[in-house]
Formats: C-alpha cells, structure tokens, sequence
C-alpha cells in the first residue's frame, strides 16, 4: 500500500448489485453482476467496475448515465462529490482485506468511515496477480 493521496471526485451514478458485507458476499455479488452485465443500461465504461460500501452492504456497480429503468434486483445510487483520500492495493485480491486494515488502522482519525466508500477495478485489475491494482476511495472528515 501507497501513502494516501487526496483528490476531489465528482458525484456519479452507479448501477449494480448488493448484498451484506461477508467473507464470500463480495466475490459472490460480482459473479452475479457478471452474469447479468448485460442488463445494465447507461453504461459507461464496461471496463471499469466499482464496489460501493455502504451501511455493511456491498454492491459490486458499473458507471452508468442515468439510474433511470433499473434491472429487477438492481440498485441505482449516486456516489457523492467528496474530498477523497486514494489508497492503492497491490497484489493478489485475496489480501485486499489486509489493505484495509492497514488504512483503517494508519488514517481512521482521518476519514469519514459513515459516507459511502468504494473500490475502483480497471484494466490493471487480475485477481490472481501479484502486480494486480485496486483503489480504494474514502471520503475524509470535514
């Protein structure tokens, strides 16, 4: 993990699937928004995927136009425009979760845990690699 860098990100809209927070909920909600990728209308970039947390809930999402004629069993939720501090996850996905608690445990006075915080997977993203890359965006404290 890189040091934490700070940007201002717009709002945007997100379309995706949740389920609760578990040790499996997260690969199990991207396997079923692979399945059904193709539902999701609006889409903007179909190479770049997000997993939102909110509330203990998980919703693995694509960039979309609009939230408008959501798929049944869909979400639809717009990401808010924030200071946000940007951490990098490099390696194999399995120990993402480390990542995290390393931030939480280095910058926890720093952020503000309760606004919706997401992960960015792009083109660098392979679950599997050790040079894989995730960034995780959490809003910091006003």
């Amino acid at each position: 993990m890189q040091s934490m860098k700070i940007e201002h990100i717009q709002s945007f809209m997100v379309i995706g699937i949740s389920n609760d927070l578990s040790p499996t909920g997260m690969k199990d909600t991207w396997d079923q928004l692979y399945a059904r990728m193709n539902e999701i209308p609006y889409m903007i970039n179909p190479k770049i995927g997000y997993g939102l947390l909110v509330n203990r809930r998980y919703t693995a999402c694509m960039e979309v136009a609009s939230v408008g004629n959501l798929p049944e069993g869909m979400d639809g939720m717009v990401v808010p425009a924030n200071d946000y501090a940007i951490f990098m996850h490099k390696g194999k996905i399995k120990y993402l979760k480390q990542t995290w608690d390393l931030i939480l445990k280095q910058y926890a006075s720093q952020l503000d845990m309760l606004q919706p915080n997401f992960e960015r997977y792009d083109e660098r993203f392979n679950p599997v690699s050790d040079d894989s890359i995730v960034e995780i965006y959490i809003p910091l404290k006003k």
